[in-house]
């Protein structure tokens, strides 16, 4: 047995102990949402190393097909149902992953409503598509189109990792 990991390994535990935990509400079921109604479930968030935070929430506006919203630091940033620049026509039908670079920049993975199926979802950097489902993938060789999108991160240099 080595003696001289249990001082320190002590030591470790009675400073990590002493350190108060530092809890702030970001939202909560009940809030209000301007123009949309009050928070009934939160369904996902992100936050970067300066605080700044995403959440996607449920509200009791009276539409299924608005009544979901992302927050971005407490304000309303998207909604359901609302209209995107690309592709011309498309609405927000659904949200999926999100992320938050430290400059605030969001990468989401979004649902589209008005669009033909199989084009039925794209990767966002803020509100601006970046790809789009069925557009051609030269990573896969040549003939390929991205199917689905998974999952996908933002660095804080712009660059967006897609699972696809």
């Amino acid at each position: 047995m080595n003696r001289r990991l249990l001082p320190v390994s002590a030591a470790l535990l009675a400073t990590a102990a002493a350190a108060p935990a530092q809890i702030t509400t970001l939202v909560l079921e009940g809030d209000p949402v301007p123009g949309v109604g009050n928070v009934t479930v939160i369904r996902n968030c992100a936050q970067n190393d300066n605080g700044d935070w995403l959440a996607e929430v449920r509200t009791d506006f009276g539409s299924n097909s608005a009544d979901v919203c992302v927050l971005k630091n407490g304000q309303l940033f998207l909604r359901e149902g609302q209209t995107l620049q690309q592709p011309a026509g498309a609405t927000i039908a659904n949200f999926d992953a999100m992320t938050m670079d430290n400059s605030g920049n969001t990468a989401m993975n979004l649902t589209l409503g008005n669009v033909p199926a199989g084009t039925d979802s794209g990767i966002y950097w803020n509100d601006k598509l970046v790809i789009r489902e069925g557009d051609p993938s030269t990573a896969f060789g040549t003939g390929t189109v991205y199917k689905a999108f998974l999952e996908c991160q933002i660095n804080n240099s712009n660059q967006i990792l897609v699972s696809a």
